[in-house]
């Protein structure tokens, strides 16, 4: 895992071979950060927790 500290308005890119992710600090708040994230359409993008469950109940699914 990379780890890096960044302040409003900075972000960092991650590149695949046929993607650029741009994710952005777009506002603090207490211990709230904002996130932005520029992404072609084809890459999905959701909340961790949104996918884990979404494994989950593939992983559910395929029990039956």
């Amino acid at each position: 895992m990379l780890v890096v500290n960044r302040r409003e308005g900075e972000g960092v890119v991650v590149t695949t071979p046929d993607a650029q992710i741009v994710i952005a600090i777009v506002g603090l708040k207490g211990d709230r950060v904002r996130l932005g994230v520029e992404a072609p359409p084809h890459v999905r993008i959701v909340r961790e927790e949104v996918f884990e469950r979404e494994l989950f109940e593939q992983e559910q699914a395929r029990a039956q």
